[in-house]
């Protein structure tokens, strides 16, 4: 997949899909690896939206080598960045249910998350990092320093406490009580 996409393969990977719209807060992972010493990671950011354009324009106004904005991927490519990234970025103000997540776990990624409602709901300091929403500094130090001991395993386990035949089940045990 780096070679796909012309990425260096001594770096680390940092990847994030999603629609990128300002609730997303994408502009951390500009204003990170803008004011951080984050020579050693590249970020990929995946996904389509009304900021598309203005993202890739601050990438190339900022010069940030290091980010990449390559828009609209396939199933294929998205399951190959969530099993070749070292970390998935999760940079959300406001979130439901984190399909993203999920994914990631699914794939025993190392998860960094905004620390909101609908990721604190399956993920937590057990199997992710989580940082201040909003704030890049945050989310800089936590990129280059974060301890990601046992965290990967973990979030793999904890997935399985997710599948969907167990969710069901809680969800009409929850229905026959009232």
């Amino acid at each position: 997949i780096r070679a796909a996409y012309n990425l260096d393969s001594d770096k680390k990977l940092v990847f994030t899909i999603g629609r990128l719209v300002p609730k997303k807060g994408l502009e951390l992972i500009l204003d990170a690896a803008d004011n951080f010493d984050l020579d050693g990671y590249q970020f990929v950011i995946a996904g389509t939206g009304p900021l598309e354009s203005k993202l890739v324009s601050q990438v190339r106004e900022r010069e940030l080598d290091n980010v990449h904005v390559v828009g609209r991927i396939s199933e294929e490519h998205k399951r190959a960045f969530f099993q070749e990234c070292d970390m998935f970025l999760f940079t959300s103000y406001s979130e439901g249910f984190p399909i993203t997540i999920l994914e990631a776990m699914k794939h025993g990624c190392n998860i960094l998350a905004s620390d909101i409602p609908g990721p604190r709901d399956v993920i937590n300091a057990q199997n992710a990092v989580l940082f201040e929403p909003g704030d890049s500094e945050d989310l800089g130090r936590k990129i280059s320093q974060a301890d990601w001991d046992g965290k990967s395993e973990a979030a793999r386990r904890d997935i399985k406490r997710l599948r969907p035949e167990k969710v069901a089940k809680q969800y009409l045990s929850v229905f026959r009580e009232t």
